[in-house]
């Protein structure tokens, strides 16, 4: 099955953030179907979308954004033939679970997975779009319901008590008295009897499931997923809604589901088209235990950021622009320089006067050719400096021909104090008040979170450069792989810097802002090392990250949203920052919560003074 490479990266939908793990997972789940589809296709099996799997074909064209597993549906005559034919024709290394092939396996649901544990096999991660995880598909079956009501009433009471039972045995009270109660009117009422030498609570499921298929062989205008309608009495359906097959798109899929979809989603979800985040009866997501072990036995874990405190301070950053320092080394020097000058004029060290002008002259020359290279031909600045050295010959032309009194000292004073005050104002203008503003952004479609402080830098009158950096693929293992440069598919009014030519060092910009936090913690993409965020704001005065992507304020009830602040929060570019934006003040406060928690109590403040939302001035 193909995906464009963008279907792996992180993204929102429908306010929701989704990791590039979790779309690798779903893309490994789809490839698992393909193989279960190419069984049923084969053998005339027919099989339905169900639960989340249905609700996301219809509501979202693919994967519910919060959900993370595939659910789909077969009458029970096509899941007792697809669990016979998947034994011999499912691909090697594919596992079938359920109570009839594994022991134990408490469930009334078939699950069909790729493996029985987590695989680095180059040959499986490449089949499994870089997914190394175990995943799985869960079918259930569809039954009967009784001819009248009583008859089902007494057949769910029946089926209730076993299945409780089954749930509730433990080697511990399966031989008290009142297990053996329940056990012996269930052998009296099902015809059955208890074998000790097999394990009981297996013997229980199975019995169950008995008594789920009780009227499969007769007809029935209503069916129902047995396990939750005896239960809770709910996913009870009309069979005349499964009629006739009808395919829906589902991410780079089609999926058949029952040609009244709407039906069954009104007696699943009711109003089925209003969002709401939740539903599972797992933790999120499936693979959490399957991601611990294998941090576990990793030596080098790639994709999560260990917390050092170090990040937190940058340490010496690299020397600002040249033109700058310098520039304000030159007026500290001309100061001197000048009442230096006015004294050897006093004393008649014509000699040393004349050394000290061509010093001037010189450094003067130095220093406004570092604010051409910097800002450009054309400054007052510049002009000024030129109007300073044509002075100072002036003068060197003057005590050279010995043409100068002592009459003329004074002015000479003056005139040099006069444009050095014209210069310290200029140079405070154009060079110490004038910033430059780089902004990198890595995916073009972002661009417009990053335009308001573009526009916003602009508006300013900073020197603003737009250097797109490119990004890389990541395997399973976190090899970086394709490169991707989309400097070219940005608006046109947008002026791009090549980031090959845009010399960092040399320039030291005042702020540079960066739109990707992840550095080498993402599953899926990477930056190049060069552009991490730890080696950025070496080359600024203040780096800042703003996040691409706006989502749903998270509630406190929001586990999902919660577990999933760990993917870009707690995060390198987010630590390493010293300024971070992010969409709101709900959304400040569940930054700082969350890396107060990832980091340690002492470094709140820490957070309070780096999160800001937006609102006010970015740069």
């Amino acid at each position: 099955m193909k995906f464009d490479y963008t279907f792996f990266e992180d993204e929102v939908r429908e306010g929701f953030y989704v990791s590039g793990i979790m779309k690798r997972a779903w893309a490994a789940q789809l490839e698992v179907l393909e193989e279960i589809d190419k069984i049923c296709r084969k053998h005339n099996i027919t099989w339905y979308a169900y639960a989340g799997t249905l609700l996301g074909a219809v509501r979202h064209g693919g994967y519910i954004p919060w959900d993370d597993d595939m659910d789909i549906m077969m009458f029970r005559k096509d899941f007792e033939r697809f669990r016979e034919l998947a034994r011999d024709e499912l691909p090697q290394g594919y596992v079938i679970m359920s109570m009839h092939e594994e022991e134990p396996f408490y469930e009334f649901q078939m699950r069909i997975a790729n493996s029985h544990e987590l695989s680095l096999n180059k040959a499986f991660t490449e089949k499994y779009h870089q997914c190394s995880f175990v995943i799985g598909i869960d079918i259930f079956p569809i039954d009967n319901l009784a001819p009248s009501e009583e008859e089902e009433e007494k057949r769910r009471e029946l089926a209730r008590v076993c299945m409780y039972t089954a749930e509730s045995i433990t080697p511990e009270n399966e031989d008290t008295e009142e297990t053996k109660c329940i056990l012996s009117r269930l052998e009296d009422l099902c015809d059955v009897r208890f074998d000790d030498k097999k394990p009981l609570k297996q013997q229980l499921y199975e019995l169950t499931e008995k008594i789920f298929c009780l009227y499969n062989r007769f007809e029935s205008a209503d069916v129902a997923i047995m396990c939750y309608w005896v239960k809770d009495h709910i996913e009870k359906f009309s069979l005349s809604w499964f009629q006739e097959v009808t395919m829906l798109p589902f991410e780079a899929a089609t999926l058949p589901a029952p040609i009244l979809y709407d039906e069954v989603l009104r007696s699943e979800y009711d109003d089925y088209m209003k969002i709401v985040k939740g539903g599972g009866d797992h933790n999120y997501p499936f693979f959490r235990r399957q991601e611990a072990f294998f941090k576990k036995n990793v030596e080098e874990y790639p994709f999560e950021y260990q917390f050092d405190k170090g990040d937190l301070y940058c340490g010496e950053r690299l020397p600002a622009r040249r033109s700058k320092t310098e520039t304000e080394q030159f007026m500290a020097l001309m100061e001197r320089a000048h009442g230096m000058i006015e004294d050897m004029l006093s004393c008649g060290n014509a000699e040393g006067c004349l050394k000290l002008l061509e010093a001037c002259q010189s450094r003067a020359i130095h220093t406004g050719t570092l604010i051409e290279e910097d800002y450009g031909e054309g400054s007052v600045t510049v002009g000024l400096l030129e109007e300073y050295c044509e002075l100072l010959y002036e003068i060197h032309e003057m005590i050279s021909e010995e043409s100068i009194t002592e009459n003329a000292y004074g002015v000479i004073a003056e005139t040099l104090e006069e444009i050095l005050k014209k210069l310290e104002e200029s140079i405070k203008q154009e060079v110490f008040n004038r910033r430059e503003v780089v902004f990198m952004p890595f995916r073009a479609c972002y661009w417009e979170t990053m335009e308001p402080a573009w526009r916003e830098a602009l508006e300013q009158g900073c020197d603003v450069s737009v250097v797109p950096i490119p990004y890389y693929e990541k395997d399973a293992i976190g090899k970086m792989t394709d490169m991707h440069y989309e400097g070219d598919m940005l608006p046109e009014y947008v002026p791009v810097t090549d980031y090959e030519t845009y010399d960092f060092e040399g320039r030291h910009p005042d702020v540079i802002v960066i739109q990707n936090p992840y550095d080498e913690c993402n599953y899926t993409i990477s930056v190049p090392p060069a552009f991490y965020s730890r080696n950025l704001r070496l080359y600024t005065e203040q780096l800042v990250y703003i996040p691409y992507f706006v989502m749903d304020e998270i509630e406190d009830d929001d586990e999902k949203g919660l577990f999933n602040m760990r993917y870009f929060c707690t995060v390198p570019g987010v630590v390493c920052a010293d300024k971070v934006v992010v969409q709101s003040e709900q959304m400040r406060k569940r930054y700082i919560e969350c890396l107060t928690a990832f980091a340690g109590e002492d470094t709140k403040q820490i957070w309070e003074n780096k999160i800001f939302a937006k609102g006010g001035t970015v740069i």
